[in-house]
């Protein structure tokens, strides 16, 4: 997002230009507040093309400047290099600028590459935003852009990005070092042939677009130490009977302040299957499916209206109150006795599926979603819970409103 946000509340940040796969655009300048005072510059453009080697050992930069007393920051620029082979261990930054005050962060820049091996390349690829101040607002990655739609061998270190163009690819390891990658466009299929690992605040986000299936096979083991990994599911129609694979060989370690978070369908109800090796929470940890399943009746239809909640067990709304989701049990009846209580649904002794949401009414501008679902076949391997793992639906804050369904905790291992 060029520009980042500035000013209070209403000063909406600046949109998205340029393309993914080039990068011939620098960066845009934040918005400034009234006074003597100016937004973050952005960041520049450079672009090198070379028929030999690009070796970075230090630093290539075209970050944006922070905002200054209210301002907004300006976003990341562009890094475009064409070159025959990628060599190094150093740094490509192009990052949105800090916010000031009130202002709003710049959003990341775009880094693209055109090369034949980078198979010599372990260093840090950072498109990320600026450090934000209102941390609801809307600031975003920037793209990082591989020729081959396939990551570097060395994968991870310190990025920040919206890896845009990977669907399939087979590296040694993936260490993420305190960063943040999203991977944007599935259908994605990742083996890691020995240990994927997460720490110093890193976020792994799989895609968030459910329109295909993400598989991640680790041949070592997952570790996260204050690390947080995201999957979202496609939608399932039964074979397979999940809209989401990770498979680790080994065991998988979730230490204090580490989460995972599996997201269900929204309307399906396609779910994230874990099978793994084994499996430690540790105290602290989360394996957190809370309000991750079907959603409340709302989700994706118009901002009026009375919607049942999505899901076998959701609930209808008469414009008056709606009735509390089912799955395991029974949801509770709206006032009278109308409208009545979602249904039981699913299996009570391989529950594989996610809890349902609440009806809405005209006048509630939203509902609350059911609980996903936590899936995690470690046969032959041994579960150990000392932090938490949880699928609890939601909970309306206001009124006329039901509750969500909880969702689904299916774990087998010896």
């Amino acid at each position: 997002k060029g520009g980042g946000r500035s000013g209070y509340a209403a000063s909406v940040g600046g949109p998205v230009y340029g393309a993914a796969n080039t990068a011939d655009w620098p960066g845009s300048g934040g918005g400034c507040d009234s006074g003597n005072v100016s937004g973050g510059s952005g960041g520049g453009l450079i672009q090198i093309v070379a028929s030999g080697a690009v070796t970075v050992q230090g630093t290539i930069a075209a970050n944006g400047a922070a905002g200054s007393s209210e301002s907004g920051g300006g976003s990341g620029g562009g890094i475009h290099i064409v070159c025959d082979s990628l060599v190094g261990a150093g740094t490509l930054s192009a990052n949105g600028g800090a916010a000031s005050s009130w202002g709003g962060s710049g959003g990341g820049g775009r880094i693209f590459f055109d090369y034949q091996s980078a198979s010599a390349w372990s260093g840090a690829l950072q498109a990320g935003y600026g450090i934000p101040i209102n941390t609801s607002a809307s600031h975003d990655l920037g793209t990082v852009w591989f020729p081959d739609g396939k990551l570097p061998r060395n994968a991870g270190t310190t990025w920040y990005g919206r890896v845009c163009n990977v669907s399939s690819s087979s590296i040694p390891m993936f260490d993420l070092n305190g960063g943040y990658v999203r991977f944007e466009n599935p259908p994605l299929q990742i083996t890691v042939v020995s240990n994927l690992s997460l720490r110093s605040g890193a976020l792994l986000e799989l895609p968030t677009n459910t329109t295909a299936a993400v598989t991640v096979n680790v041949g070592g083991d997952l570790i996260l130490s204050n690390g947080t990994l995201s999957v979202t599911a496609t939608l399932t129609n039964g074979a397979p009977d999940y809209g989401a694979f990770i498979g680790v060989t080994g065991p998988v370690y979730i230490s204090s302040n580490s989460f995972i978070y599996p997201y269900s369908h929204p309307t399906n109800g396609g779910s994230v299957f874990f099978r793994i090796g084994g499996l430690t929470v540790a105290a602290f940890g989360r394996l957190d499916a809370d309000y991750k399943g079907f959603a409340g009746g709302r989700y994706g239809r118009p901002s009026s209206g009375n919607f049942t909640g999505w899901g076998p067990g959701g609930t209808t709304a008469n414009g008056t109150c709606s009735g509390g989701a089912g799955f395991g049990g029974r949801g509770g009846d709206g006032t009278g006795g109308t409208p009545p209580g979602g249904v039981i649904y699913g299996s009570s002794n391989a529950p594989a599926d996610p809890g349902s949401g609440a009806g809405c009414n005209n006048s509630p501008p939203d509902s609350p979603n059911g609980g996903g679902l936590v899936r995690i076949d470690a046969t032959g391997g041994r579960i150990r819970v000392d932090g938490t793992i949880t699928a609890n639906g939601q909970t309306y804050s206001g009124d006329r409103t039901g509750g969500a369904s909880g969702g689904g905790i299916f774990l087998m291992c010896s």
